[in-house]
């Protein structure tokens, strides 16, 4: 018998520019299931993706996708919320009751779907950019401030990295789409002085900027990486991921308390302890290209890479260190039983849910369902005071319209025999004749006043 919740985590897959949804939820699916993931696959307008530097409809028009996204997230989750509330009741405690929440939830995107995971970092606990990456790397420029304003940016956690990228992929150069490399959609012909981010770079900004590394792996040079594509010994056929150490270890907060007299900003900065989060970095070799040779599901070899990336997060991470004062997460991801092996104080898929919020939520069923009994009982005490209500009036007019028509009759039947006497005053009557005389002859005698 499951009486409390569940909360699974949610997995978002954006598309690549001219592509449908249809893209990202055939490789995704199966993940879902497979790892009880809720999974969102949106499509962006004329598909495509407003993410700064790609892609076409979308970008030309400044269709605001993040806003699009986050009220898409909104939307799923209250519906989600809702339908479980209305399937609960006490006929469904041994059902799984599932919820979900606006901040459990991943992110995924390939091409013009990896440059806007990336723009709407903002949203999701960890993302997976495959092959695109926005190149304005900064907490100002991921959580929407303004440059100046960035020292006072107070941020709750870190966000997971795992990106992807081929050394030969010829749309989005991993070496970052200047002037002097063609890239796909005109992305290379933009002034901006950031266009030129290579992936690299790109991976090492998000390492010390975001997520606080202490140390960032040494990238190959642009030489070593053109011979890639010979070794087998790793990851499937010569990709070689990089992982930056001590990520979101701590992280300080910088809390605007006011201004002083010259209206100088006056803060005060705090250490938070974080648990730590995985800032990976996998090099694709040649051969891979932009992952469009077939299908996605069957180009790119990492799906499920990407989610047991999810699951791990989302076991290990969700519940951070500074809700619990410790280093210790919620829960431990084994890899070879692919489930979420849950610390004391927390349960369910993936340990989101502490056993304290358990308790409560069952006591509040508890409290629920004895008023749903009490309800129950004045309900069908209120039907029958009604039955019995409307059964009386029913009476009482009966009995109302009865006694009418017996008045009435009544006072017909006198008034019927007023009218015969009057009658037998005014006209003829009939005379008794003797016994001896005929019984057949009348004698009508005229009776004169």
């Amino acid at each position: 018998d499951i009486t409390s919740a569940y909360i699974l985590p949610m997995v978002m897959a954006l598309h690549c520019y001219g592509c449908t949804y249809q893209t990202m939820l055939e490789p995704w699916r199966n993940m879902a299931e497979l790892k009880s993931f809720v999974l969102i696959v949106p499509e962006g307008l004329q598909n495509s993706w407003n993410a700064k530097y790609c892609c076409g409809h979308a970008l030309k028009q400044n269709i605001n996708d993040i806003e699009f996204l986050h009220l898409v997230i909104q939307d799923v989750v209250s519906s989600i919320n809702q339908q479980q509330q209305q399937q609960g009741g006490e006929e469904q405690k041994n059902v799984l009751s599932l919820s979900v929440k606006e901040d459990f939830i991943y992110g995924v995107g390939w091409s013009n779907g990896g440059y806007m995971v990336t723009m709407a970092a903002k949203l999701f606990l960890a993302i997976s950019p495959i092959s695109g990456h926005r190149y304005d790397v900064s907490i100002a420029a991921i959580f929407g401030q303004e440059e100046e304003e960035e020292s006072h940016i107070t941020r709750s956690r870190p966000i997971g990295l795992f990106m992807h990228h081929a050394v030969d992929d010829p749309f989005v150069n991993i070496h970052g789409c200047c002037n002097s490399v063609h890239c796909c959609c005109g992305i290379s012909n933009y002034d901006d002085e950031n266009v030129c981010v290579s992936a690299f770079d790109f991976f090492r900004e998000w390492s010390t900027d975001i997520n606080h590394c202490e140390l960032t792996p040494l990238m190959p040079q642009e030489e070593q990486i053109q011979q890639w594509g010979q070794d087998e010994d790793i990851n499937g056929g010569g990709v070689q991921c990089f992982s930056s150490a001590g990520c979101g270890d701590s992280l300080d907060k910088v809390l605007i308390d006011g201004k002083d007299e010259d209206e100088q900003l006056i803060s005060t900065t705090t250490t938070t302890t974080m648990a730590r989060v995985n800032t990976t970095f996998c090099i694709h070799p040649h051969g891979s290209g932009h992952f469009n040779t077939r299908l996605l599901q069957k180009s790119f070899p990492m799906t499920e890479d990407i989610a047991n990336f999810f699951a791990k997060d989302a076991c290990e991470v969700y519940h951070d260190a500074s809700e619990m004062n410790t280093k210790q997460g919620a829960g431990v991801w084994d890899y070879n039983n692919q489930i979420c092996i849950c610390n004391n104080g927390f349960e369910g898929l993936y340990c989101a849910r502490t056993t304290q919020e358990s308790a409560i939520d069952i006591k509040t069923e508890q409290i629920l369902m004895e008023d749903e009994k009490k309800n129950d009982v004045l309900f069908v005490l209120f039907e029958r005071i009604v039955l019995f209500l409307c059964i009386s009036i029913v009476v009482i007019v009966f009995l109302l319209l009865s006694r009418r028509r017996l008045v009435t009759s009544l006072f017909r039947i006198f008034m019927e025999k007023i009218e015969k006497r009057e009658k037998r005053q005014k006209g003829w009557h009939p005379v008794n004749t003797n016994e001896e005389e005929d019984s057949q002859e009348l004698e009508m005698n005229v009776v004169t006043k």
